[in-house]
């Protein structure tokens, strides 16, 4: 009799967390709006709230996204066009399971690069917890990747997107991104071989865009 009035006790709190969670759904769903705004300061308080009701992959790799636009924005700007004349492909994602390099000579100003340091250290933090949850987690790979090649770290972006790559093979976005992570591999260590690996990926990338 105890162990039925316990059972059903918790059957009644999980019930009642679930429905919290259910009626919260509204706060992921107006952070993916105020992304696509621009409104990337609301967005951020939005998935914020929410993750404190639903600590999901989807919301903590929006999160990560978020601060890694931010940071890669800075970087962008910091950078003469032709020092990375390459496009990152990284976005968030519009729904949730609770609902089912180096400093160019433009340069940063001090305090300017400590405020990208610190949106790139976040966007890392928040996209490696996110593949934490679900370590199959593609999207949330994909966006690791990224900011591993805005920080330099080229071997460490190729291993991940290697990684988000099998899981989805077809995906244009990712082949975009792992041949970019080659080329500036390639770039930095001498070798022709990882950039010509690198131009068959985008190639790939380019058909896949064309079907």
């Amino acid at each position: 009799d105890d162990l039925l009035s316990l059972s059903g006790k918790r059957a009644k709190v999980v019930s009642m967390r679930l429905a919290e969670v259910a009626s919260r759904i509204v706060l992921f769903d107006m952070g993916v709006i105020s992304y696509h705004l621009g409104r990337f300061d609301d967005s951020l308080v939005l998935f914020k709230k929410f993750a404190s009701y639903f600590p999901g992959r989807e919301v903590y790799s929006n999160i990560g996204a978020i601060y890694l636009q931010l940071a890669y924005s800075k970087f962008r700007a910091a950078r003469n066009p032709e020092s990375f004349p390459f496009a990152l492909s990284f976005g968030i994602e519009n729904k949730t399971r609770a609902e089912n390099i180096n400093i160019s000579s433009k340069g940063f100003t001090e305090s300017a690069y400590r405020e990208y340091n610190d949106l790139l250290h976040t966007a890392v933090e928040n996209l490696k917890k996110a593949i934490a949850y679900d370590p199959f987690y593609e999207a949330a790979k994909n966006n690791l990747g990224c900011a591993y090649i805005i920080e330099s770290k080229y071997y460490d972006a190729v291993s991940t997107l290697e990684d988000a790559l099998k899981l989805t093979p077809d995906s244009a976005r990712i082949q975009n991104n792992l041949g970019v992570a080659y080329i500036m591999l390639g770039q930095t260590v001498e070798s022709q071989g990882l950039i010509d690996k690198a131009e068959k990926i985008l190639t790939a990338a380019k058909n896949q865009n064309q079907q």
